[in-house]
Formats: C-alpha cells, sequence, structure tokens
C-alpha cells in the first residue's frame, strides 16, 4: 500500500492515525504498519451497528472508534474506554456541539474547523 510506504518512509509511525470506513484495507494496512494506530470509521445508526460491536473489533484490531457525533452516548463512551479504545467524533462543527462531545469524554473531535475547536478546548 502506498500509505504505508509513504508514513514508513517519511518516519511518520508515531504522529499519525490511519482510518477508514472500510476494515479489510485496515486489516492490510495493520499487517504492513503494526506499529501506526488505526480508528475505524462507524457509518451513522444501524448501517454502523456492526463496527460499533464486537464484530467490528473481531475484524480489526483498532485502536480508535470514529463515530458521528450523534452516536456517541455514555454508555458507548463507557464500554469503549472499558476495552481500552479511544473515541473521536465526526464531522463536528458547532461551539456546542463540541462542548457537548467533550463532556461526554470524547478522546477527539474530527472537525473541518480546527480553530472553534481550539477555542472551545
Amino acid at each position: 500500500m502506498k500509505v504505508a510506504q509513504l508514513i514508513d518512509r517519511c518516519d511518520l509511525e508515531t504522529q499519525i492515525l490511519v482510518s477508514s470506513f472500510h476494515p479489510i484495507p485496515l486489516r492490510r494496512f495493520h499487517h504492513l504498519l503494526p506499529s501506526v494506530p488505526i480508528g475505524l470509521l462507524a457509518k451513522r445508526g444501524a448501517a454502523g451497528a456492526i463496527s460499533r460491536s464486537w464484530v467490528g473489533n473481531a475484524l480489526i484490531p483498532y485502536q480508535a472508534i470514529h463515530l458521528e457525533k450523534n452516536d456517541v452516548s455514555p454508555a458507548l463512551m463507557t464500554k469503549a474506554h472499558q476495552s481500552g479504545k479511544r473515541v473521536h467524533a465526526f464531522t463536528v462543527n458547532s461551539a456546542d456541539e463540541m462542548a457537548k462531545l467533550l463532556s461526554l469524554n470524547v478522546d477527539g473531535i474530527i472537525t473541518d474547523d480546527p480553530i472553534i475547536a481550539h477555542q472551545v478546548i
């Protein structure tokens, strides 16, 4: 995979997290560069239920799960953190949404507006 080659060539293994909605390429990537953390993006609602379940974790040994902002809940946060997984919410572009998600203890916010995120944090 070209991405793995580029990360390796630029010595970025400790500065990056690779994520995708698709578990098979993530598995392949993990075999090429097992030291790079990976995140599984979960589709919203029922479409992402498998990714959010134990099945998603069985398919790919991810370190972070990336959830649509409306799928983040206190119960899911507890379960993820008990399993040693980080939770990143996407795509969060308003200060109010960011504050709400931070109050739920998300580990990261994926945004199109990092300036607002910096101000909120």
